[in-house]
């Protein structure tokens, strides 16, 4: 992942290399975007289930 940009090393602390996602790079764009697309899918799918609930209630 650091050879593909997809992470960058931010500092190291003793023996330990901290690391960020490089949110500049575009496949991390790109999975960004899915798991907000996904997440909202799901969200909306459980609100669906949850109102239709409370007309059978």
């Amino acid at each position: 992942m650091l050879e593909k940009n997809i992470i960058v090393q931010t500092r190291a602390i003793g023996n330990a290399k901290l690391f960020k996602i490089n949110k500049e790079n575009v496949f991390v764009k790109k999975l960004i975007k899915f798991d907000q697309e996904l997440t909202k899918l799901e969200t909306d799918k459980m609100l669906s289930s949850i109102s239709k609930e409370k007309v059978i209630a």
